[in-house]
């Protein structure tokens, strides 16, 4: 066993021997028959000194993480488990890369095997899937977007002949529209339906003088108290129901706006007339005083 050369040689001659069936004895050749496992009992000390080792090496994980501030879910990464196993099949002595290893020679490697994977995904996108893409404030938070639906409709969905965006109806978004059908044909734009019956009310706001000025006494009204924690607070213990903002991604929201004001109107009248919204009022400075007068008018105003 300790001359490694010989060892070799006597194997080979050995395999030799059985696949020429010299002798019925090499039937039995350990060679070429599979050893059959040799079940271990379980030594209790060995077994203690194991969970040990491992609560050792559990801790030195743990050191890793908060040392470096990386998050506890990197432990349910993927990768990172690939890393665990591999280092375990690791040769003995492995070592970890050094830094200059890791910042130039490695990083090239993993950029290029990214970009294989990404064009692989560009290939497979020209006959992909229906994507919806809404509101994206950021360039980045759009190619997330876009990779997470495709990797989801490749997988889950299947593939289709089209690609359909959706986004809201803004001008870089319809510039972007432009640019894209010039170079894929199959890919079309629609805009946001919701977005668009937004746009109809907002047009519709603008026309109507009245609406418009309504709207701006609500939108006053639910600033006011939301801004002010004090406000808000007198308001609460008054309402079960809470003030609503205008969110431009939401249907109708100027609607739903003054809607939610008219179900709370009693709640609104019966805050404005208690002692500590008034003495709230008395101890703020001159532009508080103002514009909570003007709140207090507009919910006493019947006609509002």
């Amino acid at each position: 066993m300790k001359d490694r050369v010989r060892y070799d040689k006597v194997r080979r001659i050995v395999e030799e021997a059985e696949k020429s069936g010299v002798s019925s004895s090499l039937k039995n050749s350990t060679i070429s028959t599979k050893p059959k496992a040799i079940i271990v009992k379980a030594n209790p000390i060995a077994s203690a000194f194991n969970v040990m080792e491992r609560d050792i090496m559990d801790l030195k994980v743990m050191r890793v993480l908060c040392a470096n501030g990386i998050p506890f879910n990197v432990l349910q990464n993927p990768q990172f488990c690939e890393m665990v196993i591999a280092i375990n099949n690791a040769p003995k002595g492995y070592k970890a890369p050094s830094y200059a290893k890791a910042r130039i020679i490695l990083l090239d490697e993993c950029k290029i095997d990214v970009e294989k994977h990404l064009a692989l995904v560009k290939d497979t996108c020209r006959e992909a899937m229906f994507m919806y893409a809404d509101d994206f404030s950021g360039i980045e938070k759009i190619g997330n977007a876009i990779v997470e639906y495709l990797l989801k409709a490749i997988e889950e969905v299947g593939l289709f002949n089209v690609l359909q965006v959706i986004t809201n109806n803004a001008s870089n978004c319809k510039a972007a529209r432009k640019e894209i059908e010039k170079v894929y044909k199959h890919i079309f734009w629609s805009p946001y339906v919701v977005h668009t019956l937004n746009l109809i009310f907002k047009d519709f706001a603008q026309k109507f003088d009245w609406l418009n000025n309504t709207y701006k006494r609500g939108k006053c009204i639910v600033k006011y108290i939301i801004n002010h924690t004090q406000a808000l607070s007198i308001f609460r213990i008054q309402s079960k129901l809470e003030l609503l903002k205008v969110a431009k991604t939401r249907f109708a929201s100027h609607y739903i706006l003054l809607k939610r004001l008219l179900v709370c109107i009693k709640a609104l009248a019966t805050t404005i007339v208690l002692k500590s919204w008034k003495e709230w009022m008395k101890n703020g400075d001159k532009k508080m005083r103002t514009m909570g007068a003007l709140v207090v008018e507009t919910i006493s105003d019947d006609d509002f």
